[in-house]
């Protein structure tokens, strides 16, 4: 359950509030009111809950030289930014290790120290976390990696927190005001196959084959249908994600440069979430990348560049 209001800055809707069933965001400047019904998280996918559970699980925090370390196919970065409600954030990570430092204080709350790197000694990523030492919520945490040759650094804090406050379920209820424009908007249906084999026997749509560095393994396949139609595909390695999706939309190229792609216009944007999008007839298409360089991604995006809209 969530509720959220943006107090300052250019956000469309400053009002957030879902109850784990329904979403509803409010934009007051312009009355309008979205309500979006969600969906459950996907079998098999770790929540962020989960992952941090997973992390200590690995470790014995209770070693009197404030020490451990541990590593295994379990373990799993947290996202970078926070992500959208019912979708993946992070893979998992067969060769990724975590190790327990101790404590800190963050705020007035005291919080373990975990650090989480690849066991590679040459891959530039790491995450710390702080994790409130009574209700094992991430306080702080701070992910620093390599994108193009060039260091990134992202920190996400959270000071004056209050656990178990007394909420009640009207917290998480909204009713728009009666003059507000209500948009309703009927979620898209989404089938998980276990490959992209599976996928091209199931669907009527060509499914991208998309050429990664070999350090990349397959790991899911899906079929979205509804207003919206379109396939998708994950792939991931020891410290990034990097995801392919063809879909019966197009929109301008707009993004922090272009590049050409199959001889179409293509934007790409930066981030910790770095993208390639471009449009082939009535398709868009989209490579996107957590802890991934851009200049990856536009291969990538290059290797797909143009299939038929039919298989």
């Amino acid at each position: 359950q969530r509720r959220e209001r943006v107090v300052d800055g250019d956000e469309r809707y400053e009002l957030t509030v879902s109850n784990g069933s329904t979403m509803w965001l409010y934009d007051g400047d312009a009355g309008r009111a979205k309500r979006i019904p969600l969906s459950q998280t996907p079998d098999g996918e770790a929540t962020r809950g989960d992952r941090v559970e997973r992390l200590f699980a690995a470790l014995d925090v209770t070693r009197a030289d404030d020490t451990a370390s541990a590593s295994g196919p379990e373990l799993a970065p947290l996202p970078v930014v926070p992500g959208t409600v019912g979708g993946p954030d992070a893979p998992a990570n067969r060769s990724l290790g975590v190790e327990y430092d101790g404590t800190a204080t963050v705020g007035d709350r005291e919080a373990y120290v975990l650090r989480v790197t690849p066991e590679a000694e040459n891959a530039a990523y790491e995450q710390t976390l702080l994790v409130d030492t009574r209700h094992f919520f991430v306080l702080e945490q701070r992910t620093e990696w390599v994108d193009d040759g060039t260091p990134v650094s992202v920190r996400t804090t959270y000071t004056n927190v209050t656990f178990d406050p007394g909420l009640d379920d009207e917290a998480f209820a909204f009713d728009p005001p009666a003059d507000a424009t209500v948009e309703h908007v009927d979620p898209p249906t989404q089938t998980a196959y276990g490959t992209a084999a599976k996928l091209r026997a199931a669907t009527d749509v060509s499914v991208p084959s998309p050429e990664l560095p070999a350090s990349f393994r397959p790991t899911y396949a899906s079929e979205t249908t509804g207003e919206v139609h379109g396939v998708g595909l994950r792939y991931v390695n020891e410290t990034g994600r990097v995801t392919v999706a063809k879909y019966n939309r197009t929109f301008p190229a707009d993004g922090d440069r272009t590049v050409s792609v199959g001889g179409h216009e293509a934007a790409v944007t930066y981030g910790p979430t770095a993208s390639v999008s471009w449009n082939c007839d009535r398709y868009r298409y989209t490579v996107r990348g957590q802890n991934v360089p851009a200049s990856v991604l536009v291969e990538v995006a290059r290797s797909v560049a143009c299939e038929p809209s039919a298989a």
